[in-house]
């Protein structure tokens, strides 16, 4: 859509200065004409300036946190139980990861507070339940963006017994 008007802008602004240069050749007499033409092309010129601007503005939007964030849905844990966790590098630079296991109310644990993974290598580890209900695992990149990592998540039952897996969106 912004590109359809600044395209349109564009080319209103070249009919007017051709129009204001046909007018100054053929009616060089009639100054009313010339100043008018002269105000429109200002007033066009003034349009192209702001469509610029929004441009510019359109295209600083973006949702900073989100972009170098990953998260798993939701594993029930009980209390003797614990999550499981891997992230993995996929860039192909290295990159600072850090892992946090989130509870159902919010309350989040640190796991790793920023590991350095150069590309192709991964992390991984477990932290018990605190409470009984379901847990999301939280995989941040500190220093690139969420498409540099996968992770995943799995419910450890018991001893050499392994519950659901997930990976991180």
């Amino acid at each position: 859509m912004k590109h359809h008007i600044r395209n349109l802008v564009g080319v209103c602004a070249l009919v007017v200065s051709f129009a204001v240069s046909a007018s100054a050749q053929e009616n060089p007499g009639n100054p009313s004409l010339q100043t008018q033409l002269n105000a429109l092309q200002t007033k066009v010129n003034a349009l192209q300036t702001t469509v610029n601007a929004i441009q510019v503005g359109v295209g600083a939007i973006s949702a900073p946190d989100q972009s170098k964030v990953r998260y798993t849905p939701g594993l029930f844990l009980d209390f003797d139980q614990s999550m499981l966790f891997t992230v993995i590098n996929v860039g192909n630079v290295a990159h600072t990861i850090k892992v946090e296991i989130i509870d159902l109310v919010g309350n989040t644990s640190v796991i790793i507070a920023g590991a350095v993974l150069q590309p192709g290598h991964s992390t991984s580890g477990s932290t018990p339940a605190g409470d009984r209900g379901p847990y999301f695992m939280k995989y941040t990149v500190l220093d690139g963006s969420r498409s540099d990592i996968r992770g995943s998540a799995q419910q450890l039952v018991a001893s050499h017994v392994f519950g659901a897996a997930l990976a991180a969106e």
